[in-house]
């Protein structure tokens, strides 16, 4: 699933037939229904900055090792241009900052960079050692490029030169998510222990103590815009919501906020 930049609309796979779905949030209505040409439902799906178009990374089908990413117009619900035909079936998709670029993880490992405008292809492809990635996250500045692959590891990427970057320097954990904090100066991983840890960039380095959702398992982390206040979508269902000390970054309060099922937070509006 994604939510909209602005939060109104959800896109989803409904998993009886392969069709991706949008529905508006605030009208708790769907609006539009969208069914790729020549391809199964979709595995993974991003919406791109300025929402107004939606990226989602498609399997070739059956006995077929090939796979799409298709781009759709929000607006209209018409596909954009003839697809990026990837060697294997896309595992997670992140547009980068400006909107202009598209990385594409796969079952391979492989992490490519595409142009937007002309489904090209943009350098040589990105091998990770962990496996094939399941959450893909541009910082601010598009310069880095973090995944978290399979089982649980995290790789930042250097975007421009196509190499990994320095590791995080302590105990990780076994992760599920990650994300950069709209400053660009800290990271944030979230891992199936239930801890939620903060990174500072330049060193490297963990900051501060790690935080135990006591939920067990965090799916899914995300920053609010101004840095402040820091989500996490649980296991449990909850959806916790954290406020940062603006000087330290170090955790202060937390709030439950949501208790549905199994929960995922993509933004903090």
């Amino acid at each position: 699933m994604a939510f909209s930049p602005n939060g109104q609309i959800l896109a989803g796979v409904d998993v009886a037939d392969g069709t991706l779905r949008l529905w508006d949030v605030t009208a708790d209505r769907q609006i539009e229904t969208l069914v790729a040409s020549k391809s199964n439902g979709p595995a993974a799906v991003e919406f791109s900055p300025d929402g107004r178009m939606l990226a989602a990374g498609y399997s070739g089908g059956w006995g077929r090792s090939e796979g799409w990413v298709r781009l759709w117009d929000i607006a209209t619900g018409r596909e954009i241009g003839t697809g990026m035909r990837n060697a294997s079936w896309p595992t997670a998709v992140a547009f980068s900052p400006d909107g202009r670029t598209l990385e594409v993880a796969d079952e391979r490992g492989t992490v490519q960079l595409w142009d937007v405008a002309t489904e090209h292809r943009v350098g040589n492809p990105m091998q990770a050692d962990s496996g094939p990635a399941s959450t893909l996250a541009f910082s601010r500045d598009g310069r880095l490029l973090a995944s978290v692959g399979n089982p649980g590891s995290l790789t930042i990427w250097d975007v421009a030169s196509g190499k990994q970057a320095s590791p995080l320097h302590g105990d990780t954990g076994n992760l599920n998510s990650v994300t950069f904090s709209p400053d660009g100066q800290m990271l944030a991983t979230a891992d199936d222990d239930g801890a939620v840890r903060l990174w500072d960039v330049v060193t490297r380095q963990e900051v501060g103590n790690p935080l135990d959702s006591g939920t067990g398992s965090v799916n899914t982390v995300a920053f609010s815009p101004d840095g402040r206040t820091l989500a996490t979508g649980n296991y449990d269902g909850t959806i916790q919501c954290r406020c940062l000390s603006a000087a330290n970054y170090r955790f202060v309060t937390r709030q439950p906020w949501h208790d549905a099922g199994y929960a995922s937070v993509d933004r903090v509006s």
